[in-house]
């Protein structure tokens, strides 16, 4: 190449101002690779020094030394030395096929505290359950356990009480106002005794005096019987509790519906409830079904009232043949495993 005066000029010659510039450069890339080579120098040394350094085993020991005596320090090869020898890191021996298996002491895994230092072991007693329930007979000793002359007599009392309650004899039939057959050994008869049940309304009152005593009259002294009387109130026969059959209570129940004044309101819920309250095998409702009567929700509310095993019948009064079929007496019986009658009592004035 030629320069400005005509003279020929080298291809590698510079500038010296492009000679002073990259000058520190070069310097510095020689700088950084003499850096790094000695680095990966140390590193190849440190690694090999690594690989060939053994493992050494640390251990920590504790001794209580006696104050005459100097202190005195173990190293390394003092505590590998003294160490046992089932200690060590060796592997376990492998059992080969021929070699027998070890042979367990029997006697000492019998009794494993018989060679503890200590008192003996106690003893079980051979415990006998016939000999144990028996003792206090045998022996005359004293029963903690026995009860106390109070609990006696409470516990006699319930067991009276239960015999009681329990069932007596067998149940009879009897039937009111055409009703059927109703088995039982209890009854209860509810009979509504609003105005429209008296003389002056339906005439049921003086009808159901007589029906009803010749139908506890068929019961027998193993039997049990309620007479109740509703309308806004409660009225029971004699007192608030199942009478036994006898001929004197059996007597009472006429003069008790012919006592019974025809007034006021009807409250079904309110008897029914009071008659359940007896526990009844059998309950006879009689009403002519005034209102208000009994909704669904009701009827539900008095089957869980009842026993599973009372029986509810409904016999209901009218003037002329029944106009509505289903009302809240039939599904009331329904319910309750009993039966529906309809009684018209203009056919009581025909001969």
């Amino acid at each position: 190449m030629w320069n400005n005066d005509g003279m020929l000029r080298h291809p590698h010659h510079q500038p010296e101002s492009t000679r002073k510039k990259w000058r520190p450069i070069g310097l510095s890339l020689l700088f950084h690779a003499i850096l790094v080579g000695f680095l990966i120098f140390l590193g190849n040394r440190a690694s090999k020094s690594l690989s060939t350094e053994p493992d050494r085993r640390g251990s920590i020991v504790l001794a209580v030394a006696p104050d005459d005596q100097p202190d005195r320090y173990l190293d390394q090869n003092d505590s590998v030395a003294n160490e046992p020898a089932d200690q060590l890191d060796t592997p376990p021996p492998v059992a080969s096929a021929d070699t027998p298996p070890p042979q367990l002491n029997v006697q000492e895994i019998k009794n494993p505290i018989a060679n503890l230092d200590g008192p003996p072991p106690i003893e079980t007693p051979n415990l006998d359950a016939t000999s144990m329930t028996r003792s206090d007979a045998t022996t005359g000793q004293d029963n903690s356990f026995e009860l106390s002359p109070a609990a006696l007599k409470l516990i006699e009392a319930e067991q009276a009480r239960l015999r009681n309650l329990a069932p007596k004899g067998d149940p009879t039939s009897i039937s009111v106002f055409g009703s059927g057959q109703m088995t039982g050994r209890s009854f209860v008869f509810l009979i509504d005794r609003s105005k429209s049940m008296g003389s002056s309304g339906l005439g049921v009152l003086s009808a159901a005096r007589t029906e009803l005593a010749k139908a506890i009259a068929q019961l027998e002294s193993n039997h049990s019987f309620q007479v109740v009387g509703y309308h806004d109130r409660i009225v029971t026969l004699s007192t608030r509790q199942m009478l036994d059959a006898t001929e004197a209570n059996k007597k009472m129940v006429s003069g008790f519906i012919a006592r019974l004044a025809a007034f006021g309101s009807t409250d079904h819920l309110r008897g029914l409830s009071a008659a359940l309250a007896f526990e009844p095998d059998v309950l006879v409702l009689m009403t002519d079904g005034g209102y208000p009567e009994l909704n669904d929700g009701q009827i539900r509310m008095l089957s869980r009232l009842s026993r599973r095993d009372t029986t509810i019948h409904c016999i209901q009064f009218g003037s002329g043949p029944l106009q509505i079929r289903t009302n809240f007496m039939t599904k009331l019986a329904k319910e309750n495993q009993g039966n529906f009658r309809y009684v018209d009592t203009n056919q009581w004035s025909k001969p």
